[in-house]
């Protein structure tokens, strides 16, 4: 019997010990130099794509990279733009993104099971159902873009809640003070192509002389008719034995598609 006691108490702690060791989520796109450590770890090791993480786990995309986060139950993406550290706190109750610094896209499906959040060093968001770009700084504070809906900020400064509204971009002072941007150009482009049939694709593209523009619907097409007959003519001189003679060349040609036949 103490044996039969034994073996459950091993099987249940491996059981245990195999469900905190199990990722969360793996990279699924990188861009220049993105790295991860967990928190107990002294050291950040470079990311690449397919490799696991973990709760706890820190992330940075440094100057001038990228790097997207797939989790394991298809609930959550998470695109890092350049100069973004996060850190993920996930358990069976909540799923926590604390932004430290930079700007993220979050993608969220509704999870019965477990509350979603982005923490700022300002705000606590709770994201469902939901595409919305954040952006935090130390001195300016944050900004919100939701897609789908509005989304509930609680102002971790003063203990107030808010309902941002979707579609427009909202800055929160580091005091808490709330005003709608205009500057929709510091959101990336990808975020916004997200947007179907975005309003916003229009204040953000500025076209100059030389930029190529794609046609985009029915294409229009040469339809001058080009005679498939030619005659061209020459004259000059040709050396032969030392001996030189004038020369008049006569080239007929007939030319279509990727057909040419001609004659000297």
């Amino acid at each position: 019997m103490t044996k039969y006691r034994i073996f459950l108490l091993i099987f249940f702690l491996s059981l245990i010990f195999n469900q905190t060791s199990d990722g969360i989520a793996t990279f699924y796109f990188i861009e220049g130099d993105c790295s991860v450590k967990n928190d107990n770890d002294p050291y950040y090791r470079k990311a690449v794509v397919g490799r696991q993480i973990y709760s706890g786990d820190i992330i940075k995309a440094k100057e001038n990279s990228f790097c997207s986060i797939n989790f394991q139950d298809k609930k959550t993406y998470i695109n890092l733009d350049k100069n973004t550290s996060i850190q993920i706190l996930d358990n069976f109750l909540s799923r926590e993104i604390q932004l430290n610094i930079g700007s993220i896209y979050f993608n969220n499906i509704h999870n019965d099971n477990k509350k979603t959040y982005i923490f700022t060093e300002n705000s606590q968001i709770f994201v469902d159902h939901d595409r919305v770009w954040v952006e935090t700084s130390y001195l300016k504070g944050d900004s919100f873009f939701s897609i789908n809906q509005s989304m509930k900020i609680f102002n971790l400064k003063n203990n107030t809640s808010q309902e941002i509204p979707n579609g427009k971009l909202i800055s929160m002072s580091n005091k808490g003070d709330l005003s709608e941007s205009l500057q929709y150009s510091r959101i990336p482009e990808y975020v916004i192509n997200d947007i179907p049939n975005s309003k916003y694709q229009k204040e953000m593209i500025q076209l100059k002389k030389h930029d190529l523009i794609p046609i985009y619907g029915r294409r229009v097409y040469k339809t001058e008719k080009v005679d498939p007959y030619n005659l061209s003519f020459g004259f000059g001189t040709e050396v032969i034995s030392d001996d030189t003679y004038f020369k008049l060349l006569v080239n007929p040609e007939f030319k279509k598609k990727n057909f040419l036949i001609g004659m000297n």
